[in-house]
């Protein structure tokens, strides 16, 4: 299994599982998640396929104790492929998910971080949310005329599905 397979995983998991309205992939600065998703909290999905990109990944300045409030989610994964991870190897608070198949299983729930940076992830919702107005307003210069009420929900499900629909080569 891929790290691009666990990532669409990830995003599917926020979107349907834990009923995310908006999913950012890829989306960042100080720190790039893999998955981030905002229901009633943020939730961060960080998508490991070996030992070596778990243990990188743990020099990270939001990964350690004394800084976690850098670091994004109020809730934090870990999504592997079976096994690779045990919950004694994982940080304080932080969850682990499975995915087996198309599935993904909850090993592990993550605990509320106590704080997290919450600027960040609000930059990485404007950025969002300028890229999708930036969208809808191109439809017009694409289309010729105005979006309709039905093409402004069509092109908002295509936008919300990019990420499948860019594999998929539509």
């Amino acid at each position: 299994m891929t790290h691009e397979d666990l990532t669409r995983l990830a995003i599917r998991h926020l979107y349907g599982t834990r009923r995310c309205r908006v999913v950012v992939s890829e989306r960042g600065g100080f720190e790039i998640p893999d998955a981030l998703g905002w229901h009633v909290c943020s939730i961060l999905i960080e998508c490991k396929t070996s030992m070596g990109d778990f243990y990188a990944d743990q020099k990270k300045p939001g990964r350690r104790e004394a800084t976690s409030f850098q670091g994004l989610g109020c809730e934090r994964y870990y999504l592997t492929p079976p096994g690779l991870l045990k919950a004694e190897q994982l940080p304080p608070r932080w969850g682990l998910l499975e995915a087996h198949g198309k599935r993904v299983y909850k090993k592990l729930p993550a605990s509320p971080q106590p704080a997290w940076n919450q600027a960040a992830e609000a930059r990485i919702l404007l950025k969002e949310l300028a890229e999708w107005h930036y969208y809808l307003c191109d439809y017009e210069r694409r289309v010729g005329h105005k979006p309709r009420k039905w093409e402004v929900f069509h092109e908002a499900f295509r936008w919300r599905n990019r990420h499948v629909l860019a594999q998929s080569g539509r």
